[in-house]
């Protein structure tokens, strides 16, 4: 590659390392090994995992960007998704907790003519999570648990969600502006058991309703179904990882630091612990505080 170049390859220039399918399920210890130990790498590196070949998303058209790699980076910088580098592999593998990797997704859609020739482009997205446990891809989430785990995790940005009651007759759009979580782990009879809570604070964007709605029970409305849509992608996510027993909350870390004593105990056995014994209680408190600038309200009858 080199002698066809007219600049010298320096792999300090990478920053998004992609890895196929087939090579996650077969294992990525030594791409990971090879990061920590080759100077030119940093540890900030992005990991990603793609459906199918890694080369294919480097097919991707870049409409809004000049580089495929600047897409990607992108998706990372702007809080759209987990936030998983080379540095926080390592160091969740090595605990025994696992971790999870963004997981995009690759579709070909019709592009401009040129000439008589309708051209396609490459269009990569992101549908869910790749969960991986001793370096191996075990299992993934689809798009709603991976979003709602990337919440849990304290990753997420100014996410977008839509509520509807009444039987589907009234909907609203709401725009989370301040989304953070909270983990905790106490001791019982049966042993330990964590709670993890999702806070949020909401601006309504669009408003579907009937006529005469009361504002004030409008708002218990969609706070009410923001807590059971929320809380329910997580549960379903932290199913997905205790099935597959990747500790991707980090549950175990937090057992460690409240309770070094029991955790020497469980530690050796957190991967087998988690799957089959860990409780986990999910709470969360999404509130309404403001009506957005871009508000559309529109009464049906």
């Amino acid at each position: 590659m080199q002698k066809d170049l007219t600049r010298r390859v320096n792999l300090s220039h990478i920053r998004v390392v992609v890895v196929g399918r087939e090579y996650a399920e077969s294992g990525i210890d030594e791409l990971l090994e090879w990061i920590k130990i080759a100077p030119p790498f940093h540890l900030d590196i992005i990991l990603l995992a793609a459906p199918g070949k890694a080369k294919e998303i480097g097919k991707l058209t870049p409409l809004f960007e000049q580089l495929p790699s600047e897409v990607l980076t992108r998706f990372f910088t702007q809080y759209s998704m987990l936030r998983t580098d080379a540095r926080r592999s390592l160091m969740t593998d090595l605990s025994g907790e696992g971790f999870a990797l963004p997981y995009l997704s690759i579709t070909d859609k019709p592009g401009f003519f040129q000439g008589k020739t309708k051209t396609t482009e490459r269009w990569v997205g992101i549908q869910g999570a790749a969960l991986f446990q001793d370096k191996k891809l075990r299992s993934t989430l689809p798009l709603k648990e991976a979003r709602a785990l990337t919440w849990a995790l304290e990753q997420l940005k100014v996410p977008v969600y839509t509520v509807t009651w009444n039987e589907g007759k009234n909907r609203a759009s709401v725009r989370l502006t301040k989304v953070r979580s909270k983990r905790s782990a106490r001791i019982t009879k049966e042993g330990p058991e964590f709670t993890v809570k999702l806070i949020g604070r909401a601006d309504i964007l669009a408003l579907h309703t009937e006529k005469h709605q009361d504002s004030l029970e409008t708002n218990k409305q969609i706070e009410a179904g923001l807590d059971k849509q929320v809380g329910n992608d997580l549960r379903k996510a932290l199913a997905a990882t205790k099935k597959a027993g990747v500790d991707v909350l980090r549950l175990g870390s937090l057992l460690d630091w409240s309770y070094p004593r029991l955790w020497s105990e469980l530690g050796p056995q957190w991967k087998d612990y988690y799957r089959s014994n860990a409780k986990i209680d999910v709470m969360t408190d999404i509130k309404i505080q403001n009506i957005g600038d871009e508000l559309v309200e529109v009464e049906t009858n």
